[in-house]
């Protein structure tokens, strides 16, 4: 992720934030990438940690989101 996609999200490198997302690297020993998505539902945005071949890229559609609950199964359904 480029600095200006981080910093359009307002999570600059560097920053408590960005740090705390530091992950375990992949298996392969390349690091993971921080990729910022946004909900098709309500519009939030968060990053999501996705191996090093993702071609998922900034701005993409999450398929889960916490806010609104896109993607998660509703207990009462099963």
């Amino acid at each position: 992720m480029s600095d200006s996609q981080i910093n359009e999200f307002d999570v600059p490198y560097g920053t408590p934030a960005m740090d705390a997302l530091d992950v375990p690297p992949h298996h392969d020993g390349r690091p993971m990438k921080k990729v910022v998505l946004t909900c098709p539902e309500c519009g939030d945005k968060g990053i999501w940690i996705e191996s090093p071949d993702t071609e998922l890229k900034f701005g993409d559609a999450a398929t889960e989101c916490d806010v609104c609950g896109l993607g998660w199964e509703d207990e009462d359904d099963k």
